[in-house]
């Protein structure tokens, strides 16, 4: 979806952290598409013939499914409450109460903003 954005998806490719990807190999997708934003079919990497037909794959879907701004702001907020879900599942298998209390007003905010965002998109 950032890919058919322009800025506004380089804006949030860049804001991509490790902890948004389950595997490895995503977050290696989202670093050769982070420097090959223009042109993301540039120096597919040699070495891992998955990775480059993963890579193939989204820079045509991103030609085939053009989203709207809000489309794409609606995913990233899911992503970011998945991380601060995963983030509350750790501090709480740790014990870690501080943590704890600061990610659950952020979880709520997140959740406000998903709702909001929801029956704009509809």
């Amino acid at each position: 979806m950032c890919l058919g954005q322009g800025e506004t998806g380089k804006k949030y490719l860049d804001g991509l952290h490790d902890d948004h990807f389950s595997s490895q190999p995503l977050r290696r997708v989202r670093d050769h598409l982070r420097n090959h934003f223009g042109d993301p079919l540039d120096a597919l990497p040699d070495d891992d013939p998955a990775l480059s037909a993963l890579i193939t794959r989204i820079a045509f879907m991103a030609d085939e499914e053009p989203v709207s701004e809000a489309v794409l702001r609606l995913t990233w907020l899911q992503l970011e409450l998945r991380r601060t879900d995963r983030r509350l599942r750790h501090a709480a298998e740790s014990a870690d109460y501080d943590s704890q209390r600061a990610l659950w007003p952020e979880r709520e905010g997140l959740r406000r903003e998903i709702d909001e965002l929801m029956g704009q998109t509809q």
